[in-house]
């Protein structure tokens, strides 16, 4: 499940290299999260939507093409590893383009 929804990823970013230019807005849910779990990455939504809306996705973007991207980030279950913290979440991506 893990590797389709990091192929699907991949696939989708790499359309969208001739996009130009990518305006997207992410959502997050936590459903299953405890409190203290979603205070861990209560704005990882906002890092990733800035992230990808200050990229620059072409080496000569056109401003005209215009990509709207809306993503749905739903993380089921955080896990404290010997590394950090391990999320499990799906990745839901959508465009009408």
């Amino acid at each position: 499940m893990h590797r389709i929804s990091l192929l699907f990823l991949a696939l989708l970013f790499t359309s969208l290299l001739q996009a130009q230019v990518v305006e997207a807005t992410v959502k997050q849910q936590m459903p299953l999260l405890k409190p203290e779990e979603k205070i861990l990455i209560e704005n990882f939504a906002s890092r990733l939507e800035d992230y990808i809306n200050s990229n620059e996705w072409a080496k000569q973007p056109d401003s005209e093409i215009i990509v709207n991207v809306n993503i749905s980030v739903i993380i089921q279950s955080v896990s404290e590893g010997s590394n950090g913290y391990n999320y499990v979440a799906q990745f839901l991506i959508a465009s009408e383009s």
